[in-house]
């Protein structure tokens, strides 16, 4: 089944942010068969997970994304629990996160 990809299964909901700014975005689709769906949500799941990519795929590709391993190892693979994404955006930037985000 489409959802036992060991990338999604027992995770946990996203903690509740403490610091910073927050958006949510969503984007509704509509696609003609179930077969359609999986496929997209297939693709979009493989999008997601290649970090190193992001930049590839952004349509103002000012940030820079990199995934590293648990220890801080970059790595080029798609992300799995555990790795840490560093973003790199133009501007003075912000100390408290050092560009790290973890994945859990």
């Amino acid at each position: 089944m489409l959802l036992d990809d060991p990338a999604i299964v027992g995770k946990e909901e996203v903690p509740e942010q403490e610091l910073g700014n927050k958006t949510n975005d969503c984007q509704i689709i509509t696609l003609p068969t179930k077969e359609d769906a999986e496929q997209l949500f297939r693709e979009s799941l493989n999008r997601l997970l290649e970090v190193n990519k992001w930049k590839e795929t952004s349509e103002k590709p000012l940030a820079s994304f990199h995934l590293s391993d648990a220890s801080g190892q970059p790595v080029q693979r798609k992300a799995a629990p555990g790795d840490y994404i560093r973003i790199s955006l133009p501007g003075p930037g912000n100390p408290t996160g050092r560009g790290l985000t973890g994945l859990s």
